[in-house]
C-alpha cells in the first residue's frame, strides 16, 4: 500500500513501482490489480439528491452503482465473503 500511494510524477507506472500486475478492466477502461481477490469496477448509473423529512432538498447525494465484479467465491451477491484460509 505504501508504494501505491506514493507521490510520483504521472509518467511513473505505479503498478511497476509496487511490483503489481495490471489486469484490464471488464466494464471500465482502467486496469486493476490482478493479484486482488476482489475487483470493484464502478460505473455511475444514477445520482439522487436526498431530501430532508419535510421534503427540502439537501446537499447530500446518493450514487447508484452496478453490482461489483469480483473473483469467484468472494462476492455472495449481497456481501463480500472472507477468503478461505
Amino acid at each position: 500500500m505504501n508504494r501505491t500511494s506514493a507521490t510520483v510524477p504521472c509518467e511513473i507506472d505505479e503498478f511497476e513501482l509496487a511490483g503489481l500486475t495490471k489486469a484490464p478492466g471488464v466494464n471500465v477502461a482502467v486496469p486493476h490489480v490482478a493479484e486482488s481477490p476482489a475487483v470493484l469496477e464502478c460505473k455511475l448509473l444514477q445520482i439522487i439528491r436526498l431530501k430532508s423529512l419535510d421534503g427540502t432538498p439537501m446537499n447530500n447525494w446518493l450514487a447508484r452503482l452496478p453490482q461489483p465484479r469480483s473473483m469467484p467465491g468472494c462476492w455472495s451477491g449481497t456481501r463480500y465473503l472472507r477468503s478461505p484460509t
